[in-house]
């Protein structure tokens, strides 16, 4: 089976909302992700969908034309999983982790805290929002993971 990674409603929302602080960081993730695609597969919970639908409407700024175009193009990427869930707890988000041995990306600093302990392939890769930048830790592991061994971090963060 390929690596997986997880991804947290918060870090899909970042990912389709230019606006979002998280944004950049976000970005600059799924472009690694992209460029091993065929190394990876990215697991999205059917109800972290729902949440980010919920949340993007909230937030505003995009059109839910837009969010459901933006969200349709990626649920039928083919380096994505869709799992269906009956609830979005961490705990269910992090027993999909373990089941797939993914790396899980969050920006919800209370879910790392809860969880890290517990499964500590979990990463907030940002130096916004006042928490510790993951971004070069995951990018180790996920290389190491997919099979390319250790790279300088000059050369992943490139």
């Amino acid at each position: 089976m390929k690596h997986c990674v997880l991804q947290d409603s918060s870090f899909l929302i970042a990912s389709l909302d230019e606006n979002d602080i998280f944004h950049k960081d976000a970005i600059f993730i799924f472009k690694h992700l992209i460029k091993n695609r065929n190394d990876i597969k990215v697991i999205i919970p059917t109800l972290v969908f729902y949440e980010t639908i919920i949340s993007l409407i909230k937030k505003g700024g995009i059109s839910r034309t837009e969010i459901e175009r933006k969200l349709w193009n990626f649920l039928y990427h083919d380096m994505v999983i869709n799992i269906s869930l009956l609830k979005t707890p961490d705990f269910i988000i992090v027993n999909t982790g373990i089941e797939f041995d993914a790396q899980i990306l969050t920006f919800d600093r209370q879910m790392i805290n809860r969880v890290k302990l517990l499964y500590p392939q979990i990463y907030y890769c940002s130096e916004h929002g006042g928490f510790y930048d993951q971004t070069l830790d995951f990018l180790t592991d996920f290389y190491k993971k997919i099979g390319k061994g250790d790279l300088p971090p000059e050369k992943i963060l490139s």
